[in-house]
């Protein structure tokens, strides 16, 4: 199963978003010209979004030659992608190339929901659209972290600013379901902020364990983070990292080389002006970790918002 989920993992990345794929793997322990002392064998796993796939065929030693072994297999493989995408397929043929001596199971292991899976700990992102959800994998590479209570039009064009600097990457926004002092978040409240994002056309969310940039950048490697000017700076502020400059130079320079970036968004300060990046005094050696995203200005945010009196609905259990 773990075979199958790497490469469900995988086909996420090599595909769009909003395309529904599989992941498949078998292995086999066929005749060889030595004599094998194990049985005859192959296993067969098909990932899928809600459930895996399993499937053993032990295989009666000296019934078959190894062309026959193979067949048998290759059959096995494609019942199992049949079934994993629903397709209707004639069962009987494989049963019909079965020996009395052959013994085949099967079963079908649906997975935990994800949300539970994440917040158990089980999971450590999982991507949430209209599509549905999908753990352990995103297929986007600008992304832009935040709280979303609620979300608003500022994040929905600082997006999508972001995505005109980097128009070949596919775009999302991502929630922490832990914070580094509250700890874990209530999962109504991280069941009302994921619906924000699920109507059709909408970016996905990505939600994850990791509310630390660090972190963040481990599990999402390659990645355009979407910050506005007080993350900016605070990303550069020694007592954000036990007041150690050198933690501090260490942190920003393992994100830079995992291939990360942060694109800045200006915001207007409590003064009343309008900050962008050139004001942002980045250390020596990392200034092209941050990039100045342009012709962009709304000035909202959650908190006044949240002060106005929106707030998203809670669902009780």
């Amino acid at each position: 199963m773990r075979l199958a989920r790497a490469a469900f993992r995988r086909a996420v990345a090599l595909t769009p978003m909003g395309q529904s794929v599989i992941g498949v793997a078998a292995t086999c322990a066929l005749v060889t010209s030595r004599a094998r002392r194990g049985e005859h064998r192959v296993e067969v796993a098909a990932y899928t979004e809600h459930q895996v796939h399993v499937y053993s065929l032990v295989m009666e030693k000296g019934a078959r030659d190894r062309y026959q072994e193979d067949h048998l297999s290759s059959r096995l493989l494609l019942q199992a992608i049949a079934d994993a995408c629903e397709v209707p397929i004639d069962t009987s043929l494989l049963a019909e190339e079965l020996g009395a001596a052959d013994v085949l199971t099967s079963r079908v292991q649906r997975h935990v929901d994800a949300l539970d899976a994440l917040l158990a700990g089980e999971e450590r992102m999982v991507e949430f659209s209209s599509m549905g959800a999908i753990r352990g994998t995103t297929r986007a590479h600008i992304v832009l972290p935040g709280s979303f209570n609620p979300v608003h039009d500022g994040h929905r064009e600082l997006l999508r600013a972001a995505q005109k600097l980097r128009p070949s990457r596919t775009a999302a926004y991502e929630l922490s379901v832990t914070n580094a002092d509250k700890g874990c978040l209530p999962k109504d409240q991280v069941v009302a902020r994921i619906k924000q994002f699920l109507e059709p056309g909408s970016p996905a969310v990505i939600c994850t364990d990791a509310p630390l940039y660090i972190a963040k950048a481990r599990l999402m490697p390659n990645t355009s983070f979407v910050v506005g000017m007080d993350t900016a700076r605070r990303l550069i502020m020694d007592k954000y990292y036990n007041d150690s400059h050198e933690n501090m130079m260490a942190a920003l320079a393992e994100i830079k080389t995992l291939g990360c970036e942060f694109l800045v968004g200006g915001r207007l300060d409590p003064g009343g002006s309008f900050e962008e990046l050139q004001r942002l005094q980045v250390p020596q050696g990392l200034e092209g970790l941050f990039v100045q995203i342009h012709d962009f200005r709304i000035d909202v945010s959650s908190t006044e918002l949240r002060e106005q009196g929106l707030t998203l609905p809670i669902q009780e259990d």
